[in-house]
Formats: C-alpha cells, sequence, structure tokens
C-alpha cells in the first residue's frame, strides 16, 4: 500500500469521476477515481467529523458553533501556506495547501498502480491528524494523513470539483460554503 503524502484532484468529464493523483515523497503515484455514490456519502460524513472533533467547537456555546467551524474553515482555506506539486486535475488554479493538496494542472507521475476505483474510505482520528485508506474492490491500496487545515481544504476541493460537475451534492453544513444573501431594491 502506498502512503502518500501530495493530493491532487481534478474532475473527468468522459468518467464522470473525480479524479485524485496522489503521490509519495519518492514520486511514486496512485490515480484514485472517486464516484458520485461515494462523494455523496464521504463529504457529509467528513463534514460532520470536523464538526464534532474540533476542540474550540466544543467548548464554544451551541449557537456559535457552526461559526467556530466556519471561522477554521475560512481560516485553512486562505492560509498562506505553500502549494503543492500538480498532477492530474482539469482546474485552472491552485489552491494553498500543505503537503500538497491541490487543484492544479497535471504534471508526470511515476504510477504505483494506474487506476484504483475507490470503493471504501475508512478514516480514522488521532490526537493531530486524520487518516484516509482508499480502497477498492482488492482492498487497501492507499493511506494519506490529513491535518485539520488539510482535510478542510481537501472537503473544499471535493465540493467545488463535484459543484463543477453539477453533482448535485448538498450539504447541510452551512459552514462549508456559506450562503451570502444580498437585498435589492429597484425603485
Amino acid at each position: 500500500m502506498l502512503h502518500a503524502t501530495s493530493l491532487t484532484i481534478g474532475f473527468n468529464e468522459t468518467e464522470d469521476r473525480i479524479v485524485a493523483v496522489c503521490r509519495d515523497p519518492h514520486g511514486s503515484g496512485v490515480i484514485l477515481l472517486l464516484t458520485r455514490r461515494l462523494v455523496r456519502r464521504l463529504l457529509p460524513a467528513l463534514t460532520a467529523l470536523l464538526e464534532h472533533s474540533s476542540l474550540a467547537a466544543s467548548k464554544a456555546p451551541i449557537h456559535l458553533r457552526s461559526e467556530v467551524i466556519l471561522m477554521e474553515h475560512q481560516a485553512a482555506l486562505f492560509a498562506g501556506k505553500p502549494t503543492g506539486q500538480s498532477a492530474a486535475s482539469t482546474g485552472d488554479s491552485e489552491t494553498p495547501a500543505p503537503h500538497g493538496v491541490s487543484d492544479a494542472r497535471p504534471s508526470p507521475v511515476n504510477l504505483h498502480n494506474t487506476l484504483v476505483v475507490v470503493s471504501k474510505i475508512d478514516v480514522t482520528t488521532h490526537e493531530t491528524h486524520f487518516s484516509l485508506i482508499f480502497q477498492d474492490t482488492d482492498g487497501p491500496q492507499l493511506s494519506m494523513n490529513f491535518d485539520r487545515s488539510d482535510l478542510h481544504r481537501w472537503v473544499d476541493l471535493l465540493l467545488r470539483t463535484a459543484n463543477t460537475a453539477d453533482w448535485g451534492i448538498d450539504i447541510k453544513a452551512d459552514w462549508v460554503a456559506p450562503q451570502h444573501s444580498s437585498k435589492l431594491s429597484v425603485s
């Protein structure tokens, strides 16, 4: 099983799948194919995990917890951390992230296994990070660790990519994509 330290995400219109190119420090990589069905289940699970594992939110009054998570999410998205290696993606811009979480343009990768159609993702919560194990029908294929900021960025990239793909995935957590209302008055 490959242990990846960088991740680049994009969308393949032909396959109608999210594509994640994951690399280890030596340049070996695996291309993960994520289905709409898996992402539709994964995103709510990850947002709930971020909500329930936030120490700051757990200390806040109940009516302010969503706001605390929103601030944590925005801080993760706008942190000025270096962008990682680029890989297979159709995105037009790079998103700042440690450990190479990115939605940048393609670059060559030395593939360990060409394609892995992900059927299951196991998530383990540790004191300082989250471990994700990506599996196909043959079992575990790749592991990757995310700190809280990485996981926030990955949730954001998955949701943005799913929205670009017009997958219609709704997330109940208002902190992920806060609705900005505007008022228009016409006289």
